[in-house]
């Protein structure tokens, strides 16, 4: 996808590889730590949560915000940088604490 699609190309191929495998990483974790699916589900959820909530945050950034030059760009970097960051933590201290701040 990189030479014909470029920066973006690149990036939607590792992200199709890593969709791809996810079962398998699931599979090997339950065949080789014993945690289930399930249990899986139960202890990451709030990662995933707090992951959307980063992205729609960030998205509408992203894709509007179009860098001049090499200055403008760093300036991006470094403000989405910290949008995410702030926004993925506040949401999953968020959602730790509404989920009675369990451990783990």
């Amino acid at each position: 996808l990189t030479p014909r699609f470029g920066v973006s190309g690149a990036a939607y191929s590792v992200l199709i590889s890593n969709l791809l495998l996810v079962p398998v990483h699931v599979f090997l974790l339950g065949r080789i730590a014993h945690v289930s699916f399930a249990t899986t589900v139960r202890r990451s959820w709030r990662i995933v949560a707090a992951c959307t909530s980063m992205c729609a945050v960030l998205w509408p950034f992203a894709s509007t915000w179009a860098p001049s030059g090499n200055v403008d760009a760093i300036r991006q970097l470094l403000v989405l940088a910290a949008l995410g960051a702030g926004t993925y933590g506040s949401s999953l201290w968020g959602l730790w604490k509404l989920s009675g701040s369990p451990e783990g």
